[in-house]
């Protein structure tokens, strides 16, 4: 996972001079928790200790879930503010503390939104997102499999991999996007067509390069129940905060959801 820091982190607005104390005192606090946090799991060297999570674009909405659904009184392409991160719940959720009250980020979703536009972007500069194999791979195919890829070779290609025909139903693989580098190459090839043919998708024909991208992204993604390492629950938090639609997942299902504090108290009849 990406461990690149943000060069520039937005800074934190204040509001009038009556309130700037109280605002540099809570600065003071979540600096202290992220530093905690990160001194705690040996990451203060390569983490900078300022608001890593809240980054901003202006983009609009085309997923099936609504932004506002999940976050009613929050932009769409921002992300709460996080304060503090408790780590994992059952291997598969990261749960983070936020001014609000908690976030709770379903691991899966969010890589699979971070892979989706990562894919997305780099068809678009496919030169600078393209690494050529060491040893390249053979990919050997049933007589159906390898007519759906020959159709899609140049759709494959505009993804970054670049695939040669090689013999009676057999391909070379010799380059790759990048975000595919540790991923088992014949499973994901072989899986994606699989599941097109089930999908009864056509050969070629428009939504087919973005069906691609959105299968390529779920095959490659963390999976529920695979534990992280405190730099990449970390790592994570940052890409997702970057995306430009961080709350679903490319085929619409929730990556995040929020339980506020007011919530909290009226389930423990506290309101």
């Amino acid at each position: 996972i990406d461990l690149s820091v943000p060069e520039t982190i937005p800074k934190k607005q204040t509001g009038a001079s009556n309130t700037q104390e109280p605002d540099t005192q809570q600065q003071k606090r979540v600096k202290a928790a992220i530093g905690q946090f990160l001194d705690k799991h040996q990451l203060a060297g390569e983490i900078e200790q300022k608001y890593l999570f809240s980054r901003s674009k202006d983009i609009k909405s085309s997923d099936q879930t609504d932004a506002g659904d999940l976050f009613p009184n929050q932009p769409e392409n921002i992300l709460p503010e996080i304060l503090h991160v408790f780590g994992q719940l059952d291997n598969s959720y990261i749960l983070c503390q936020t001014k609000e009250g908690m976030l709770i980020i379903d691991q899966h979703a969010a890589h699979e939104r971070v892979l989706y536009e990562r894919l997305t972007a780099g068809s678009a500069k496919i030169s600078s997102q393209q690494q050529a194999l060491l040893m390249p791979i053979t990919l050997e195919l049933t007589r159906q499999e390898a007519m759906y890829l020959e159709d899609n070779l140049e759709l494959w290609k505009d993804l970054g991999f670049d695939i040669e025909e090689f013999g009676s139903d057999t391909f070379i693989i010799r380059s790759i996007p990048l975000v595919t580098k540790e991923t088992n190459l014949v499973e994901l090839v072989r899986d994606i067509i699989d599941q097109l043919q089930q999908d009864d998708a056509p050969p070629k024909g428009p939504g087919l390069k973005d069906k691609l991208i959105t299968m390529m992204a779920c095959k490659m993604a963390i999976k529920a129940g695979e534990k992280l390492e405190s730099d990449e629950i970390v790592s994570l938090l940052k890409q997702t905060a970057d995306l430009a639609r961080p709350y679903t997942c490319p085929h619409g299902r929730p990556a995040m959801i929020k339980l506020t504090l007011p919530e909290l108290a009226r389930k423990f009849h506290r309101t």
